[in-house]
């Protein structure tokens, strides 16, 4: 179980207001601590106020968390029962999730939209 690190901006009850999850909050400090991370060595230097940014990773905590746990996208039960389960694709970065794109969205100085771009590669025959 992960101790959440001491100046990250949000706790696991914080997460577990936009996320309806089983996972005890060790589990999901880790997500916490990841997202922490995250924002401090990509968005440190982006002038976003400190309260965007603690929305910002609430959200990258949850985008964390839904690729390990995913959510139930839809359900149906006609004669038979069916779920469909929202996982990102391979690739898909933070776009894979409804939190990651939220993140993505609260981000106006488009920081994290930069870094979901893929890498161009070049191959020289």
């Amino acid at each position: 179980m992960a101790v959440r690190s001491s100046d990250a901006r949000i706790t696991a009850a914080d997460v577990q207001e936009i996320f309806d999850t089983a996972a005890e909050a060790g589990v999901i400090n880790a997500f916490i601590n990841t997202a922490h991370t995250f924002i401090e060595a990509n968005m440190s230097g982006s002038n976003l106020g400190d309260a965007i940014l603690t929305e910002i990773e609430k959200y990258l905590a949850a985008h964390f968390l839904a690729l390990r746990d995913p959510r139930l996208k839809s359900e149906s039960i006609a004669g038979e029962y069916s779920a469909t389960y929202q996982t990102g694709k391979p690739g898909g970065g933070l776009l894979s999730t409804d939190y990651g794109q939220t993140a993505v969205a609260l981000d106006t100085s488009g920081t994290l939209d930069r870094l979901n771009l893929k890498k161009a590669t070049f191959k020289v025959f």
